[in-house]
């Protein structure tokens, strides 16, 4: 990926991921992880770490999947796959990890969060992929 394409995938990919990420944990999921989590959230979250956590995990997108599938020519269907296993494998670290060493982490949150990382990341990377087989206005 030349730079610029690198750029024309990563903001359009951030963009979707951050906003469907913060309509999905603000307000559809918020009373289920609530529920699950109580008194183990936070009134808000951190700033600086979540701020890292979407810039390195897109970074990741952009690395494993939409380089690969910009270099091979993908299709929209390889690259929402791609990314959809990308997104449960990343996802399902983290919640597996959780679900095997605490208490307060149970199977639906794991299985309910892992299907998000999925989903995501597929539809972060579709808006990356077609944004970066654009050709840039000059």
């Amino acid at each position: 990926m030349k730079p610029g394409q690198w750029l024309r995938a990563y903001v359009p990919a951030l963009l979707v991921l951050v906003v469907a990420d913060y309509l999905w944990l603000g307000t559809v999921m918020v009373d289920f992880y609530h529920q699950r989590m109580g008194d183990l959230l936070l009134p808000l979250p951190r700033l600086v770490p979540a701020v890292l956590f979407y810039l390195m995990y897109i970074a990741g997108v952009c690395w494993f999947v939409l380089r690969p599938a910009l270099f091979l020519r993908s299709s929209l269907k390889q690259v929402a796959l791609q990314a959809a296993l990308f997104g449960v494998v990343a996802y399902g670290t983290y919640d597996l990890s959780n679900y095997a060493t605490l208490r307060v982490w149970s199977l639906d949150l794991t299985l309910a969060d892992m299907t998000w990382g999925g989903f995501i990341s597929a539809l972060a990377a579709l808006a990356g992929f077609v944004a970066a087989r654009r050709r840039p206005v000059r």
